[in-house]
């Protein structure tokens, strides 16, 4: 919960004002209190929340490996049917793969604005994710985390 100690004025208006704010580091940190993740409703107010965002994250990062894995098997089992795709089919399948491609793309850009907080803390359980979901997944392809 925020808790309030400065008011702001605009217009006779009076407004709380926070008192954490999200801390926005460059370089890397192990804080672990005022960070925000992704936005400022993903805010990490201390330990607990800290270790709460770690699992999260890490079952993102898993989620993430098993989507690829999904992709990867579905796009090779459509693509050996033994029967010849017809233009429509093709079509068909190029739509589904595009949008199967774009969602993709959208959650490995989340996961790299994850990592680009410069929190020790959270860029180790992006890459525990990672590795825990490479191995869950049993993936032979070493592709690796790619943001596009």
């Amino acid at each position: 919960m925020i808790q309030t100690s400065h008011t702001y004025s605009s217009s006779g208006h009076e407004m709380p004002m926070p008192e954490h704010t999200c801390k926005m580091n460059m370089l890397l940190s192990t804080d672990f209190e005022d960070i925000c993740v992704l936005s400022s409703r993903w805010h990490i107010y201390g330990l607990r929340d800290l270790l709460l965002s770690c699992v999260i994250i890490v079952v993102v990062g898993i989620g993430y490996e098993f989507y690829k894995s999904f992709y990867s098997t579905w796009s090779s089992r459509i693509l050996s049917l033994n029967r010849p795709l017809i233009n429509s089919d093709l079509q068909q399948f190029r739509v589904k793969a595009s949008i199967l491609y774009g969602i993709q793309i959208f959650w490995s850009l989340v996961i790299m604005l994850i990592f680009m907080t410069f929190n020790l803390w959270l860029m180790l359980s992006v890459v525990l994710g990672a590795v825990v979901g490479f191995y869950l997944t049993g993936s032979n392809n070493i592709s690796g985390l790619a943001c596009h």
